[in-house]
Formats: structure tokens, sequence, C-alpha cells
């Protein structure tokens, strides 16, 4: 792979995560009963908070789960939109139970109140739009990744 090609994947594991924190600040304010616009607007500081937890939980569970998951994915020729959008559903609920685990105090039983609130949180679409912004920034003509 030529340094062009690493420098994308690189930047498709940095900045996608957090393409997911858009996603989650906007499903609290469409989930809030004040309205939408004035949520957004007044989000600057919980953008940070989930840029923060993005940072803390999300890129270990990228590097845990993320980076063998492209190896796979690439070894079967799979590096498509659908297929990474997958990933980026499963690397989001890896991370909100890496959360969960912290959260209660590594309580292993207590974790496992994640999956409702994962549902409901948005993480699943979250995981979406992160897994198909690391296929826009990192694959799409990206031939040292999709070249056979």
């Amino acid at each position: 792979m030529n340094a062009n090609a690493i420098a994308r994947v690189i930047l498709g594991f940095v900045l996608a995560p957090q393409a997911g924190t858009l996603v989650l600040i906007l499903w609290m304010c469409v989930s809030d009963s004040s309205p939408v616009l004035a949520c957004l607007a007044g989000s600057g500081e919980m953008l940070l908070f989930f840029a923060w937890l993005v940072a803390i939980f999300g890129y270990p569970s990228v590097l845990i789960l993320g980076v063998p998951l492209l190896l796979v994915l690439r070894r079967y020729r799979l590096l498509r939109a659908a297929p990474l959008a997958l990933a980026g559903i499963a690397i989001g609920f890896v991370a909100a139970g890496l959360f969960f685990l912290v959260e209660e105090k590594y309580s292993v039983i207590g974790m496992f109140d994640w999956l409702p609130f994962s549902l409901r949180a948005g993480v699943p679409l979250a995981g979406v739009v992160a897994g198909l912004a690391f296929w826009a920034l990192a694959v799409v003509r990206n031939r040292a990744l999709t070249a056979g």
C-alpha cells in the first residue's frame, strides 16, 4: 500500500467514530420534548461530552474489533457499504458495553442493562453512520484496499 492509501485508512479510523457523535446528539434532541433546533443550538457541551465518550470507549473498540474486521472483510473482498455499516453497529454495541462495564463499577451482571439503553439511545444508527463514514473516507476509490 502506498502512503496515500494508508493515510486514508488511518483518517477513516480516526474520524469515522466521531461521525456517530452527531447522530447521538440529533437522537437526543429528537427524543427530547423541546424544539429540535433549539436543542441543537445549545448542544455544544453535549457534543464535547459525546466526543470524549467516543475517545474513551469508541477508539478502543475500533482497535479491538474494527482493525481485525477490516482485515477479514478485505480478505473476503467484502469492503462495501453494507458490511461496513454492520461492522459499525457491532463496534458501537461493544463501545456501549465497555461504557456500561465501567459505569457499573466493573459489575458484569449490572452491565447487561446496556442493551436496552443502547437501542433507545440510537447506538445502532450511530454505528451505521460511523461505518458508512469509514467506507467513504477509507475505502471509496482506494485501489489498495479494493483491488484483488
